[in-house]
């Protein structure tokens, strides 16, 4: 299957425009904004702002949502939506898909370790959240993508335990990651909004401009 920035369209949808539409707005032809939406392409820097404000986003929100490339999301079963909201016509088919369903996902669990990490980030379990996701590190450091993910997430672990020193050592190794991997960009924004608190201390000024400068080379 495809992938696309789904997201990108979706929010071109939300504000009420066509690819025709935005197309004229930005000045350029309607393939070119396909081809942003297909991720065959991305807006150039100059473009960017004036993207932005078309979609009604912050530069940096529109920057996670080119950053996040992926398959459509998987249309629900039809059988399964029917049972759901019919439930005394639960058959046989309908268990058998379930049960399906949850050997999938339990074998899915084994390969994303990380999962739990960012369940205990959830709940506001930080402290419980860092061990694991260390870990888990450890065993993706090899997976340019998840590392970034991982550390992003490492960097809200640190930040909302108010350890702002550890959150910006973590940030700085995940966009060493993205400058190679492109991966990863969205949770690393996440991270960079709730420093705010700091916005004015040096550290955090820094990860900032590093964030920046990634932004207008891409």
């Amino acid at each position: 299957m495809a992938r696309k920035r789904h997201r990108l369209a979706q929010r071109r949808k939300a504000v009420g425009l066509s690819q025709e539409s935005l197309a004229e707005i930005m000045g350029v032809d309607r393939s070119t904004v396909v081809r942003w939406e297909r991720a065959d392409t991305e807006p150039q820097p100059w473009h960017r702002p004036k993207l932005a404000r078309a979609l009604k986003v912050s530069v940096e929100e529109l920057a996670a949502l080119l950053a996040d490339v992926g398959e459509a999301p998987a249309r629900p079963n039809e059988r399964l939506d029917y049972v759901l909201k019919h439930p005394g016509s639960v058959d046989l088919v309908a268990v058998a898909f379930l049960r399906e369903q949850l050997q999938r996902l339990d074998e899915q669990y084994d390969h994303m370790p990380s999962t739990a990490g960012s369940c205990f980030l959830f709940l506001g379990k930080p402290d419980k959240a860092e061990p694991i996701l260390e870990a888990t590190r450890q065993m993706l450091k090899d997976q340019k993508k998840s590392t970034a993910i991982i550390l992003g997430n490492l960097a809200l672990a640190g930040i909302r335990q108010r350890n702002v020193d550890s959150a910006v050592v973590r940030l700085h190794e995940a966009i060493d990651v993205v400058e190679v991997s492109r991966g990863g960009l969205n949770i690393v924004f996440t991270a960079v909004r709730e420093l705010k608190p700091w916005r004015n201390e040096r550290v955090v000024q820094e990860v900032n401009d590093r964030l920046l400068g990634l932004m207008t080379a891409a």
